[in-house]
């Protein structure tokens, strides 16, 4: 009966490391208003706590991916890019593998 206190703490301090240190990801794709890809744009990630991703520049048919998103339990900002130019914002609720609505850009 006494190990049991210590274990508990232990158990709960491991759950807490689990929680802080878990990953989930993201996937999805940017395409036209006829619904083709579109290659070369840049996406982004950010979050006021936790601050800016790394892009990812969409592939050949508009995919993009973020295999290691810090988890939290508030949202993201989706954020897709020409260059300097933001042409696209929304707020995204990450978890474990999300993947997201296909973005539709229209010109």
């Amino acid at each position: 009966m006494k190990n049991a206190i210590p274990m508990t703490i232990a158990i709960a301090i491991l759950l807490v490391t689990y929680q802080r240190a878990r990953a989930d990801s993201l996937q999805g794709a940017v395409a036209n208003e006829s619904g083709k890809g579109i290659p070369g744009l840049t996406v982004s990630l950010a979050h006021p706590l936790v601050g800016r991703s790394l892009p990812s520049i969409t592939d050949s048919s508009g995919h993009y991916s973020f295999p290691s998103v810090p988890h939290r339990d508030d949202d993201y900002y989706l954020e897709v890019y020409w260059g300097k130019d933001l042409l696209y914002r929304t707020n995204i609720k990450i978890q474990e593998n999300t993947t997201a609505p296909q973005i539709q850009l229209h010109h």
